[in-house]
């Protein structure tokens, strides 16, 4: 028997004026076989002839296509931004109470800078993910949890530094009840009626592990977003590379080594620019995936972090930045670029 879901895509796909080739593709990507989608067509063909319809099927007006887009937030995503602002707060207080004692030197801003950014940043996300249902903000908080995972064992070998005390104790407990709160507010955020609520799609069934949101369309991030992300960082960067830094190179060659390591960066860029602008552009054009939104975040964060070592004065900042969050993202973003691929083909190999 046809599953009614099935019935329900397509005729939720006709009313809004998709033609049947991309209905089909979109429904072989995620896992549906060619007959069954046949048949499907088939009977809503007999049902709008014979004009039958039954209690349990409402027509696809514009109005019920709306309501099923503008779903209600699940419970799930409440707790996420109950937990995730609960950790925001003490993640305040811990910083406050750390840096207390800086407060009032030079130092200050120095040390308060990073717990700054990361906690508006927290803010942001949360905001978008729980209220604009932005899939790439929780994404994108869940990549900050991972970076930030090594300053916890950093809270903690203060232990071995300054030894115990009472202000080190508190610290290390709020640290611990902060990350324990972010696991719980993650945890909620990518649970099952979570996902269905930031990209409810039509799935074969729970147990369909290969069914993929993506579509053969144009993809305007791959198109438009990332390449133009990429030049505009790029033409940024040889400016002030071949600009600002050489012009104050030649009026301090003592800061030759300096220059050397901003082309080394220069030079990884420039290998990144290249791929995405040229390779993996003409391979992701055509087709769209809920993976895109994501790695565009990651190219962006990227470029800004290669962007702070050809500021002069802050290079070092920009070293740290690579050397610290570095890594997470470009782990992140080969398995994302794996994962994209891996649908790519699956959705031509559907097509052939």
């Amino acid at each position: 028997m046809i599953n009614e879901q099935l019935l329900n895509y397509i005729r939720q796909a006709l009313t809004s004026g998709t033609p049947k080739e991309n209905i089909k593709s979109s429904l072989i990507a995620s896992g549906w076989g060619e007959q069954d989608i046949e048949t499907g067509f088939l009977m809503i063909n007999q049902q709008s002839s014979n004009n039958i319809q039954t209690s349990e099927q409402q027509p696809f007006t514009p109005q019920t296509i709306n309501n099923y887009e503008s779903m209600d937030r699940p419970n799930s995503v409440k707790y996420f931004e109950v937990l995730m602002y609960s950790s925001i707060v003490l993640s305040i207080f811990a910083s406050v109470f750390q840096y207390s004692k800086y407060i009032a030197s030079v130092k200050s801003f120095y040390f308060l800078l990073t717990p700054l950014i990361s906690i508006m940043l927290s803010i942001v996300f949360t905001y978008f993910a729980a209220r604009k249902k932005a899939n790439w903000a929780r994404q994108v908080l869940l990549v900050l949890f991972i970076v930030g995972l090594p300053g916890l064992f950093g809270a903690f070998s203060l232990f071995f530094v300054t030894g115990v005390n009472s202000r080190i104790i508190i610290s290390s407990a709020l640290t611990l009840i902060q990350m324990a709160l972010q696991v719980g507010a993650l945890y909620c955020i990518f649970s099952g009626p979570s996902n269905e609520w930031f990209s409810p799609r039509l799935d074969k069934s729970a147990s369909n592990p290969n069914g993929s949101n993506i579509t053969n369309s144009l993809s305007a991030v791959w198109t438009k977003t990332i390449p133009r992300t990429n030049t505009v960082f790029m033409v940024i960067s040889l400016i002030l590379v071949f600009g600002v830094d050489l012009s104050i190179l030649i009026s301090s060659p003592e800061l030759a080594m300096f220059w050397y390591i901003m082309l080394a960066v220069l030079a990884v860029f420039a290998l990144f620019f290249i791929l995405e602008n040229f390779i993996f552009k003409a391979r992701f054009a055509n087709t769209t995936s809920n993976l895109d939104p994501t790695i565009a975040t990651l190219i962006g964060l990227r470029n800004f972090l290669f962007l702070l070592n050809f500021i002069p004065f802050i290079q070092l900042l920009g070293l740290a930045g690579l050397g610290f969050i570095g890594w997470a993202i470009v782990l992140v973003y080969v398995g994302l670029l794996i994962a994209r691929s891996n649908q790519t083909k699956k959705i031509k190999s559907g097509l052939n």
